[in-house]
């Protein structure tokens, strides 16, 4: 018996037989078409392992587009918000852009002592610090801007800032779900005025219950308070302002992170000296809300 074979991919195989059953005849041409299929699927292989770069880096140029259009309009929510606080009052603007560049002091401050701050700890941070006020739009104008000292119930009335901000920005992070970014403007709204010792408002946390962020805006918020003149009170000299958050390290604020103020107070004293100066350099050399 005598038979050969030819194959020159991709045509079929021409198959010559003598002396073979048409079984064994039908058995060689499907191995010819198997043989011809398996050259066509190795020649499609290599053109998608060729294409698969491109096609993986173009999937990564997308996300980074919807990734970057998110971003925006999460800083478009962000620079609402905060300009509903601002529209209330003149000074909650300059208020807000001090306690952004203070906040950054103390973070970057933190940075080396702490593994969970890192470079996106403090952006998300000093950007979400610009809300930390934002439930001062649901108090009467009466009450919020009132020239003199708050009654007992005015005071428990502006407390509620920290609840109406807070329930406003968790009802965005229900809506959003678990960003980083809402899940620490939430912790800052609702914990900003509690007090490391248990005696703040509006839950009584105490020590490292209260999240870091809030610990941070905490101390920032009320340097910039001190500083600033009211109706009430002469503004404070930084190093007045300075023993004022001594004498309450390990009371109102944590320890570790008036010790990162310390560590960067001249910068707070150059924020200050900035703001009253005013002008090119001055008030305007402060970061602005995004």
């Amino acid at each position: 018996m005598l038979w050969a074979v030819r194959f020159h991919p991709p045509e079929p195989l021409v198959v010559a037989a003598t002396g073979w059953s048409p079984m064994a005849q039908v058995a060689a041409v499907m191995a010819s078409v198997i043989l011809a299929l398996g050259a066509t699927i190795v020649a499609l292989v290599v053109r998608y392992e060729r294409r698969l770069p491109d096609a993986i880096l173009e999937a990564e140029h997308q996300n980074d587009r919807r990734v970057e259009a998110r971003l925006k309009s999460r800083s478009a929510v962000i620079l609402g918000l905060a300009k509903l606080a601002e529209s209330r009052d003149d000074e909650t603007g300059r208020h807000l852009e001090r306690v952004r560049a203070y906040v950054r002091l103390i973070a970057e401050a933190l940075e080396p002592r702490l593994d969970e701050v890192d470079r996106d700890f403090i952006e998300t941070v000093v950007e979400t610090s610009s809300l930390h006020d934002i439930g001062k739009v649901g108090i009467p104008d009466a009450v919020l801007l009132k020239p003199g000292r708050l009654s007992d119930h005015e005071r428990e009335r502006i407390q509620r800032h920290t609840t109406i901000g807070g329930d406003t920005l968790l009802a965005l992070k229900r809506r959003w779900g678990d960003d980083p970014f809402l899940v620490t403007a939430c912790e800052i709204a609702f914990a900003h005025h509690e007090r490391y010792d248990g005696t703040g408002y509006p839950f009584g946390l105490e020590g490292d219950v209260i999240p870091l962020s809030a610990r941070i805006v905490a101390l920032a918020d009320v340097y910039d308070a001190l500083t600033c003149e009211r109706v009430y009170k002469r503004a404070m000299r930084h190093d007045e302002a300075r023993e004022a958050i001594l004498d309450k390290r390990g009371t109102h604020f944590d320890p570790m992170v008036v010790d990162a103020f310390l560590e960067r107070e001249e910068g707070f004293r150059r924020v200050l000296e900035a703001e009253r100066a005013g002008g090119p350099g001055g008030a305007d050399a402060l970061p602005a809300i995004p």
